[in-house]
């Protein structure tokens, strides 16, 4: 017989933590301990009493005032005398005397008593085990088992997820969790250096509802700029130091963060209150140059041309190249020039480059004169002059070798690839490849980053590179190789963008982008073990697939690239696509873009894609006839064990009939393991896609599900295709080894849904998501 399984059973109202009354959970309910009274006690078991008197007494330990209601309250409890007596023991000795007279106090009161417990907090040498602590609730059990598992760094996707599963009534309740800034103070460190930025900032938090730590409060700007939240970190800023904006080092780092949080304006707002006139010292943390007035005069001109006034940021530009003499500051300008005029106008952005080569190289401006000579080569080979742009570039290195430390090299590993790929096409690319994919993934795309902090080109499109050197392989018929080239492009997660880091596995792409990012932070590493061999199964998968014929479609922030490959030898045909299109919209000129992707599409069996995005259902009427396959990064793939039996939840926010789901209901011999998901919807028009719901009686939210739940390999999920958050349930479900299948409710039947939860394929209107190393 089927049971119930997969979906948490503790889920809080999200109206719950905004209430203003401090309350704990028991495990069972949750129980109000503010104002303490011993109301807070009836008709709990043994064991909640303890929990609700614990939570009493942590949350009054520094309150000299209410100390006494506190006991008072304890005389509810059956062994009150005991209470009482631990209680005032801990509320009045010292640290010195404290352990000694607990310890003392324990030996006359029993192993479980209530001083035998509270002895278990004075002893920081001897750390307690994670089940001895049952009495002080479930939340700090659990968090202080993650906490222990944190001894050692995660090695693996599923440790993180093994941990977050342990957080999860830390995370998502907002109850106090008893003396937790005795036993859990270092766990945010812990938890920031495994990768899990964000729930070390949310922890921070959590331990402080009893009372506020100022030494915590001052590390979660830290926290939050590793996890991409940037305003929060400015905010918290600001709370801790209210004149934060008088200190110049301290208003250019604000600055910063709000380049970074692609606030363009609000970095605007700060130059021009705070930092118009100011005279800074040292170097800029993107750039690398000396900073100045007039560098930041620089840096506001370029974020007029991020905000779509190109013609004023020019202008200001010039203005900043009027000296007579020419300096780091007259030069920085005409780089910036030189970068922004590059698509409209590259003859002008060459010959900009071309003489900042010299005049650089005349003031021993390395670091500029190594940045000219690489935009002036990424012009030259984009006129044709192939040859003329390699000089360029052997000269840059040369540069970069001799006198400077780490520079950015990015653009000059792409302008390497382009123009190698005309001069030395039966050559290796590999390396080439290697460094742009590193710069890549130190920039996602993150406009002002590439202009300021790695040189590139304005309205750089990153895939040109990608289809040119995929040309090249197939061309020369090294199906191998292209299949490489493919699996590197499409294992690279997508991130979610500054202020959106939803935590957890799935944000970890996003925490490694923003711990490169120059914000004032000591950068760390987050290294997870690959798993090679599910990357060569899905390497194999992809060879397997071309005879057949098969699609990939890698995206950037603007358009994807479509790669159809297909036969013996295999026949390669590729173009660009809006995003705008895939994602479903029929007007404009998507109708004519989409065409030659839904002709490869009609020759093909397979769909490759990244995870973190998903084609729309709608641009195919038959999409069941492809297999739909995510590409995940290999050392972010957590496949779970097998579930035993098989399982299923009816949680749905269809309409199913009153047939359809008898039907459901009455199924009990099940082909694996099957869930019959209702739709996410947002709960506004604003709401992040991770707080959507499921409408159902326990309503878990999409951010629940992606970090606490323990998804079985192997088994189906199942889910209408009105449900929000599509790319981001395919990245979670097929990360695990599950299968997603999406249908369309409107045309779905009773006998079509029954036929999938049974695990077979027939004619309809649905589609098969799976991993791409999945059998």
């Amino acid at each position: 017989m089927a049971t119930l399984v997969f979906i948490p059973a503790f889920w809080l109202p999200a109206t719950l933590a905004a209430q203003a009354e401090a309350y704990v959970n028991t495990g069972m309910r949750n129980v109000r301990i503010e104002p303490a009274s011993a109301s807070a006690f009836s008709g709990l078991s043994a064991n909640e009493r303890s929990v609700v008197a614990f939570a009493m007494i942590s949350r009054n330990e520094g309150n000299l005032s209410r100390r006494s209601v506190v006991l008072d309250a304890l005389n509810a409890l059956p062994d009150k005398d005991a209470w009482r007596e631990a209680a005032a023991l801990y509320f009045d000795g010292n640290a010195a005397s404290r352990a000694a007279r607990l310890a003392a106090l324990a030996a006359r009161q029993g192993a479980s008593s209530p001083a035998a417990q509270l002895l278990l907090l004075e002893k920081p040498g001897a750390p307690p085990a994670a089940d001895s602590l049952s009495g002080f609730g479930p939340a700090l059990e659990s968090a202080y088992a993650a906490r222990r598992m944190l001894d050692e760094s995660p090695k693996t996707a599923a440790d993180i997820q093994r941990i977050l599963i342990l957080l999860e009534l830390a995370l998502s309740d907002a109850g106090d969790i008893p003396f937790a800034d005795r036993l859990l103070v270092d766990l945010p460190d812990r938890l920031d250096a495994a990768g899990l930025s964000l729930e070390a900032a949310i922890m921070a938090r959590a331990i402080q509802r009893q009372r506020p730590m100022k030494e915590l409060e001052k590390k979660v700007p830290a926290y939050l700029l590793r996890a991409g939240d940037f305003h929060g970190a400015l905010k918290t800023s600001e709370s801790l130091d209210p004149m934060i904006y008088r200190n110049t080092r301290r208003a250019i780092q604000a600055m910063d963060w709000m380049i970074l949080a692609s606030d363009y304006r609000k970095a605007l707002e700060i130059h021009s209150k705070y930092l118009a006139e100011a005279r800074p010292i040292g170097d800029d943390a993107f750039s690398g140059f000396e900073l100045s007035r007039s560098l930041l005069r620089t840096r506001s001109a370029v974020l007029l041309y991020l905000l779509g006034d190109s013609k004023e940021a020019l202008i200001s530009l010039d203005a900043q190249t009027k000296s007579k003499k020419f300096d780091i500051d007259v030069g920085y300008a005409r780089l910036l020039q030189a970068q922004l005029l590059f698509e409209e106008n590259m003859d002008l952005s060459r010959q900009i480059a071309e003489d900042l080569t010299y005049r650089a190289q005349e003031s021993s401006l390395y670091l500029l004169e190594y940045h000219a000579t690489v935009l002036e080569g990424l012009a030259l080979q984009r006129q044709g002059k192939d040859y003329m742009a390699w000089i360029n570039f052997v000269k840059a290195r040369g540069i970069a070798a001799s006198h400077l430390k780490n520079p950015p090299t990015g653009a000059l590993a792409l302008g390497q690839m382009l123009a190698g790929l005309k001069l030395t096409p039966g050559g290796s690319f590999k390396a080439y490849m290697a460094e742009i994919l590193a710069a890549e993934d130190a920039t996602a795309e993150h406009e002002a980053m590439q202009l300021l902090r790695f040189g590139m080109p304005a309205r750089h499109r990153p895939l040109l590179w990608k289809k040119a050197l995929l040309e090249n392989l197939s061309a020369r018929r090294l199906k191998n190789d292209v299949v490489e080239a493919l699996q590197a492009f499409l294992e690279r997660p997508s991130v979610h963008g500054a202020s959106a880091n939803p935590g957890g596995l799935t944000g970890l792409a996003d925490v490694r982008l923003w711990n490169l990012q120059p914000s004032g932070i000591s950068p760390q590493s987050f290294p997870l073990q690959k798993n090679t061999a599910l990357r060569e199964k899905s390497k194999a998968q992809m060879l397997a697939s071309l005879t057949e014929g098969a699609v990939f479609l890698i995206y950037s922030k603007k358009e994807a690239l479509f790669v159809h490959l297909s036969g013996e030898p295999v026949v390669m045909k590729s173009g660009f696509i809006p995003l705008a299109c895939l994602a479903g919209e029929q007007g404009g000129t998507c109708p004519e873009a989409m065409k030659p992707l839904l002709d490869a599409l009609a020759t093909s069996k397979t769909v490759y894609f990244q995870a973190g995005n998903l084609p729309a259902f709608s641009i195919l009427s038959s999409p069941h006839k492809l297999d739909w396959r995510v590409v995940h990064a290999p050392d972010m793939i957590a496949v779970n064990a097998l579930a035993e039996g098989g399982a299923y939840r009816l949680c749905s926010s269809a309409d199913l009939s009153e047939r359809k789901a008898k039907t459901i209901l009455g199924i009990r011999e099940w082909k694996g393991s099957v869930l019959l998901l209702g739709a996410f919807q947002r709960r506004s028009a604003t709401s992040p896609v991770y707080l959507s719901q499921i409408r159902c009686a326990s309503e878990p939210r999409l951010w629940d599900l992606d970090r606490f739940v323990s998804i079985p390999a192997q088994s189906r999920w199942i889910s209408p295709m009105t449900s929000v958050g599509e790319a981001e349930l395919a990245r979670l479900l097929t990360r695990s080894g599950a299968v997603w299948i999406q249908y369309d409710e409107k045309e779905a039947d009773d006998d079509l849904l029954e036929e999938l939860i049974d695990g077979e394929r027939p004619d309809g209107r649905y589609r098969v998501i799976k991993a791409s190393f999945a059998e």
